[in-house]
C-alpha cells in the first residue's frame, strides 16, 4: 500500500493495521515472533529475533537525553491526541521510536488491537506522526506490563535519527556497525540520517 496525499495518514494507517491484524489472525500458528518495522530507512545486518522474549514487546528508546516533553514534535503528538494530563505523565520519559517493535505473536496481536482501538478514538485524523504518540502512550501506560524498553546502543536495534550527525560509528572487520561489546546491531533504523 502506498500513502496518497489526499488520504489522512491515520485513516491509511488504520487500514494498514487492520489488514495486518487480519493476516496474522488468519495464521496463528505460522508466526512465533513478529518484527514491525518501517521500510525506507531500515537496514538489516543480522537476524533481529535472537533477543525476542516470550510474552513481551521489545520497544526501542531513541537516543538520550531528549524526552517526550522536551521534544516539540513528540509533546505535540501526545498533547493533541491524548490531552495535557497525559502529556504531564509522559513528559519526563525517554522517547520510544514507533518505527521498530519486536514481539511474540500474542504480544503483537495485543499491541495491534490496542493501537487500532486508540487510533479509532482520535481527536484529529490529520496529524502526521500520530503513530509515535500512540506508540509511546501504549508502551508507557496501557501496555507497560508487556514492554521491555531497550536503550539505544544497547540492544539489537540502533535508532540513529537523534544521534550526532558527525559521529564515527564503530565497525567490525565485515564493515557492520557494532555496539560497545563488538556485537553487530541486527537492525539500523534511520540510517539515512548519516553519511
Amino acid at each position: 500500500m502506498n500513502w496518497r496525499g489526499d488520504c489522512p495518514i491515520p485513516q491509511y494507517l488504520l487500514a494498514a493495521l487492520l489488514a495486518l491484524l487480519s493476516v496474522l489472525r488468519a495464521a496463528p500458528d505460522r508466526y512465533r515472533h513478529i518484527f514491525l518495522t518501517d521500510l525506507r530507512d531500515v537496514s538489516f545486518q543480522k537476524n533481529p529475533f535472537d533477543r525476542a522474549e516470550a510474552g513481551k514487546l521489545r520497544c526501542y528508546v531513541e537516543e538520550p537525553p531528549l524526552t517526550i516533553g522536551a521534544c516539540p514534535n513528540n509533546s505535540r503528538w501526545i498533547r493533541e491526541y491524548f490531552g495535557e494530563e497525559v502529556l504531564k505523565q509522559l513528559a519526563g520519559r525517554p522517547i520510544i521510536c514507533s518505527g521498530t517493535t519486536l514481539g511474540d505473536y500474542a504480544s503483537i496481536i495485543t499491541y495491534l488491537e490496542h493501537f487500532i482501538l486508540t487510533l479509532r478514538r482520535s481527536h484529529s485524523l490529520m496529524r502526521v506522526g500520530v503513530d509515535q504518540g500512540i506508540h509511546n502512550y501504549l508502551a508507557y501506560l496501557e501496555l507497560a506490563s508487556l514492554v521491555t524498553l531497550c536503550p539505544n546502543r544497547e540492544s539489537e536495534v540502533l535508532t540513529m535519527g537523534l544521534m550526532p550527525r558527525d559521529e564515527q560509528f564503530a565497525r567490525n572487520e565485515s564493515g557492520r556497525l557494532i555496539d560497545g561489546h563488538g556485537i553487530p546491531y541486527a537492525v539500523l533504523h534511520q540510517f539515512d540520517r548519516h553519511e
